[in-house]
């Protein structure tokens, strides 16, 4: 049972920890004066791209060999674009955080 939790909690990660940026930011930052501006556009990108890939997956048959390569593909474009919400993260955060 652990094992099967820590591998749900592993695919979450893997497959949605760029989708998961703008929410946690937006729920640490809700009290604050900060707003997702760039990291909510970053969002919308990184949700385009994972349905792009979803759609291939359902859609096309014969593309790649096996059809679970697409969940790699999914994988891959999660690891590319988890650095890049982080970064907006921290851009809008260091843009509208008030000079000392």
């Amino acid at each position: 049972m652990i094992k099967n939790v820590l591998i749900g909690l592993l695919g979450i990660l893997f497959y949605g920890s760029a989708l998961l940026v703008w929410p946690i930011c937006a729920l640490l930052w809700r009290k604050t004066c900060h707003h997702a501006r760039i990291l909510r556009w970053a969002f919308f990108f990184a949700l385009v791209c994972q349905l792009i890939v979803i759609g291939f997956f359902v859609f096309s048959h014969g593309i790649l060999e096996h059809q679970y390569y697409w969940c790699l593909v999914s994988i891959m474009v999660n690891v590319v674009l988890t650095p890049v919400m982080v970064v907006a993260a921290v851009y809008d955060y260091a843009k509208q955080t008030p000079a000392a």
